[in-house]
């Protein structure tokens, strides 16, 4: 019963006005065994969009049945490349008999993508295909299909067939001769094409010159990995006097990926050897280890490309690096835990969890100090930042900031450490972050002072006084009219209004945008004050501190767009579609968004007071840690929006 509702439900999108609801309608219809679906499909297959179509061939060849196979031979003709390409790729699923005499011409059309699609739809029909491949072959006036059908003979196992492709070898035609030549000595039915004689060296050529040869050669055929026999006579070649020949012979065994030749490079006794063996890489995990141990090579060149290397492949280096802190061999673990020790450390917080684990069981076996006593001093500060910033550790630092009224605790002071305890603060309440964030940036930390000023319309008014209160300290200014105006409503005053907008930002007042297609940009720090963009599509646009004061947004196209720390005021989005949108902090004072189609978006510490919803969309919407107060929410389905940690007895239904 749940199935037939969501397929009711999909059936129902497909009849939507918006092509995007359609596309990913007819794209959940794959899912389903029903008839209707299958019917609708075939719909879709016919729709105005480009897009739906090539999603309607897609699921047609998914679903299969009888049928299909004559809808989608019509597809091929669409004007749309795309459709093309799709319903050529669903026909190979089919194995539909009757699509083979209708495919012979396409095996000529002009797309390469279709021409090999409608190929392999005639492979998959069975031994029935051989016939029409032969006649098309014997038949048919355009060299492009005799030489396809041939090649095409030559992926069966039919005598016939062979024995045609032999035939062929002698053909008239050199584009069908040099095709099926090229097929008998794949198959083993001719012998392999001769190599040209080795050029003589002749009396006057050096070394050099030889060496030159032997790797344009060897990088010709750059498919072809050395053996082991050629891996040593490019390594004798190393210890050659000329410079040139040593030089020339790394630079060979370097390209060529082998990891036997890498490895013979990094355990050289030449530098310069080692030096171009630390800086290739190889995904053999025996590679890893052999780079770690690189890094403690006597030439402090090596030593450095070698780290550099593991730096740069830092995703699939930790975890190996990580396996040898738990091995048995005391040289690897100090390998490992020095390279850790020097590489990114943003990465190495991803992988805190497993450390964590890691030195804690250590802990409870009582081996912690003999962990710490193969670990030198840098190390030991590494091991100890680990400690300090476990989950435990920062729920105690976060609780001691919000109660103690004496000296902040020595770890808020560390950069390292300050940006945690807010993300930490953050996830348990508002209050407790905004008194982590107010400590924090007294203590002159910039995220902090930065997230206040996010956040302070979304505040309660006595956390809300002493926001301000902590910028008034800090002699803090706005940069931006978007700041200058949280601040004012927050504060009460009114900012100075110099006509600027702040570092980074442009003055589109009183703009005039009407049915602009402006999709995908980014806005930070502008003004938009009395703006007319009526009709506009913004889709995907990123919009930072930003002002909306009386602006016109009527029925303009919102979808996916975010809104981060924005003040609207009084801004008229009546008929907006905002599907989808995100909208982070700021205000949103007494705008309109009646009628608006605003499914899936989402509000977060945003001030929407006097904001009026009548009549909007607002299925799937969420709104948390929002402030409603006398909000209109009348006509609209409120009911089937989530609201989380938003008090809703002040607004109005």
């Amino acid at each position: 019963m749940v199935s037939y509702c969501v397929l009711w439900w999909t059936l129902r999108n497909l009849r939507s006005d918006d092509p995007d609801v359609r596309l990913k309608a007819t794209r959940a219809l794959a899912e389903f065994k029903e008839p209707e679906a299958l019917r609708a499909a075939l719909g879709a297959l016919k729709d105005k969009a480009p897009a739906v179509r090539r999603a309607a061939a897609a699921t047609l060849g998914k679903l299969g049945g009888e049928g299909v196979g004559p809808h989608l031979l019509a597809a091929l003709g669409d004007a749309d490349l795309g459709v093309r390409r799709a319903a050529a790729h669903a026909l190979r699923s089919q194995a539909y008999p009757g699509a083979v005499p209708s495919l012979i011409p396409r095996l000529a059309d002009p797309d390469s993508l279709v021409a090999q699609y409608c190929g392999e739809a005639i492979l998959a029909v069975g031994w029935t295909a051989v016939r029409h491949l032969l006649e098309a072959f014997r038949s048919s006036t355009d060299v492009r299909i005799r030489v396809a059908a041939l090649r095409l003979l030559d992926r069966t196992d039919d005598p016939l067939a062979r024995q045609t492709v032999l035939d062929a070898t002698r053909h008239e035609e050199p584009g069908i001769r040099a095709a099926a030549v090229e097929a008998a000595r794949a198959k083993g039915l001719l012998p392999p094409e001769p190599r040209p004689p080795r050029r003589a060296a002749p009396s006057g050529e050096t070394l050099a010159d030889r060496v030159l040869q032997f790797a344009l050669d060897d990088m010709a055929r750059h498919l072809h990995q050395p053996g082991r026999d050629r891996v040593r006579e490019f390594l004798h070649l190393i210890n050659a006097s000329d410079g040139f020949v040593r030089n020339r012979s790394i630079d060979v065994l370097v390209r060529s990926g082998s990891f036997e030749a890498l490895d013979a490079l990094l355990h050289h006794p030449l530098a310069e050897a080692r030096i171009a063996a630390a800086r290739a890489w190889h995904h053999d995990p025996r590679w890893i280890a052999r780079l770690a141990a690189a890094v403690e090579d006597p030439v402090d060149a090596v030593r450095k490309k070698a780290l550099r290397t593991l730096d740069l492949h830092s995703r699939e280096t930790v975890p190996m690096l990580t396996e040898m802190l738990r091995g048995s061999d005391g040289a690897a673990r100090t390998r490992a835990a020095r390279i850790l020790r020097r590489l990114n450390k943003q990465l190495l917080l991803a992988e805190l969890p497993r450390y964590r684990e890691w030195f804690e069981s250590r802990s409870r076996e009582g081996h912690h100090r003999k962990v710490l006593d193969w670990i030198d001093s840098t190390r030991r500060e590494f091991v100890e930042f680990l400690r300090r910033v476990t989950r435990s550790r920062l729920d105690d630092l976060v609780d001691r900031l919000c109660t103690d009224s004496d000296e902040p605790p020595a770890e808020a002071k560390d950069p390292r450490t300050a940006w945690m305890l807010l993300e930490r603060a953050t996830g348990r309440s508002v209050s407790v972050a905004m008194e982590t964030a107010r400590r924090l940036a007294l203590l002159g930390h910039a995220p902090a002072v930065a997230w206040l000023v996010r956040t302070l319309a979304a505040l309660q008014p006595p956390a809300r006084r002493r926001a301000v209160e902590t910028l008034d300290e800090l002699s803090w200014g706005p940069s931006s009219a978007a700041e200058r105006v949280a601040y004012a409503l927050a504060s009460g005053r009114e900012p100075p209004d110099d006509g600027t907008v702040g570092a980074g930002g442009g003055d589109y007042r009183r703009a005039r945008w009407a049915r602009a297609k402006r999709r995908g940009e980014r806005y930070e720090r502008c003004d938009f004050t009395a703006a007319d963009l009526s009709d506009a599509d913004l889709d995907g646009c990123e919009f930072s501190e930003c002002l909306f004061a009386r602006t016109i947004l009527r029925r303009a196209s919102l979808r996916g767009a975010r809104f981060s720390d924005c003040i609207l005021l009084r801004a008229d989005l009546s008929d907006a579609r905002l599907s989808h949108a995100e909208c982070k902090g700021g205000v949103w004072s007494g705008s309109s968004l009646s009628s608006a189609a605003m499914r899936g978006s989402m509000f977060r510490l945003v001030k929407l007071d006097e904001v009026s919803f009548e009549g909007a969309d607002l299925q799937g919407a969420q709104f948390e840690e929002c402030d409603v107060a006398m909000a209109s929410f009348r006509h609209s389905n409120s009911g089937e929006a989530a609201f989380v940690r938003t008090d809703l007895t002040r607004a109005l239904h």
